[in-house]
C-alpha cells in the first residue's frame, strides 16, 4: 500500500538525506489555548540533535500543505515526533530511515510502532516516566477521568534519556560472532526441549488411553487357563 502511494504521488525519486532530522513541533491551533501535547524544552532537544551531527528541520504539519508534508518527510533520514496524528506521515519515509516516537506520561499507544516495524523501518521510543515533567493544559484539566487527562499534557523531555535513545537509533549494535553462536545454541536447546516435552505429552496421552481402555479389553486365554462355557 505504501509503495502504491509513493508511486502515485511520484515521490520515489526524492532522495533521503541521512543527516536530515525532521522534528515535528506543535505550535499552531485553531486558537492559542488549543495547543497541547507540546515539547516544552524544544530548544534542548534541538541542541541534542544538532550535537549528534543532524541537520534539524522543525515543522508544524498544521501550517503547511499536504504535499509539502510528504516532501519534507520523504527527505528526512531521522523522524522525531510526539505521539499523535502527525506520526502518520511516517508512511512516506524511506525504508532506511529512523523514527523516534515520544510518548506521554501515563498514556502510551503502540500502533505506530507496529506499523513502522511492519514496514521494516527502524523504530525507537522514549516514554516520559516523570510526573513532574508532564504539565497540565486546558485539554488535560477538562478531561479528568479519560485518557486525555494524561495524553493532553505538555511534556518536558528528559535529555539524558533521549540521548541514550538517539544513540541506539543512530548506532545500532550488530551482534558479535559469540552472541550469534550463543543464540544458535539457545535456539537449538529450545527446539530440543520442546521436542522432549512433546514426546512426554504423547507418552502421557497414550498411557492414559491404555489405562482407560484396559478394563474393556477381553483377557487373552492361555492353554493353562480353564475356559468356562458361557
Amino acid at each position: 500500500y505504501q509503495e502504491r502511494l509513493v508511486n502515485r504521488y511520484r515521490i520515489q525519486d526524492i532522495p533521503m538525506q541521512r543527516n536530515r532530522c525532521l522534528l515535528v513541533t506543535r505550535r499552531a491551533g485553531r486558537r492559542d489555548n488549543e495547543v497541547y501535547r507540546r515539547i516544552l524544552n524544544e530548544v534542548d532537544v534541538v541542541r541534542l540533535l544538532e550535537d549528534a551531527g543532524l541537520e534539524v528541520d522543525m515543522v508544524d504539519f498544521q501550517t503547511i500543505s499536504d504535499y509539502e508534508q510528504i516532501i519534507r518527510t520523504r527527505m528526512a533520514g531521522v523522524f522525531v515526533a510526539m505521539h499523535g496524528a502527525g506520526m502518520s506521515n511516517t508512511m512516506w519515509l524511506h525504508p532506511q530511515a529512523v523514527v523516534i516516537e515520544l510518548q506521554t506520561y501515563g498514556f502510551q499507544k503502540w500502533g505506530y510502532r507496529n506499523f513502522l516495524r511492519a514496514m521494516g523501518i527502524h523504530y525507537e521510543y522514549w516514554v516520559n516516566t516523570h510526573t513532574a515533567n508532564a504539565v497540565h493544559t486546558y485539554k488535560s484539566l477538562a478531561s479528568e477521568g479519560s485518557y486525555d487527562f494524561y495524553r493532553g499534557r505538555d511534556q518536558i523531555v528528559d535529555i539524558k534519556e533521549l540521548r541514550y535513545v538517539l544513540n541506539v537509533a543512530l548506532h545500532p549494535r550488530e551482534p558479535s560472532d559469540q552472541q550469534l553462536y550463543l543464540l544458535y545454541l539457545l535456539k537449538y536447546a529450545a527446539g530440543f526441549g520442546c521436542g522432549l516435552l512433546l514426546c512426554y505429552l504423547i507418552l502421557q496421552v497414550c498411557t492414559q488411553l491404555w489405562v482407560w481402555q484396559g478394563p474393556k479389553r477381553r483377557p487373552i486365554k492361555t492353554a493353562f487357563q480353564k475356559v468356562r462355557p458361557d
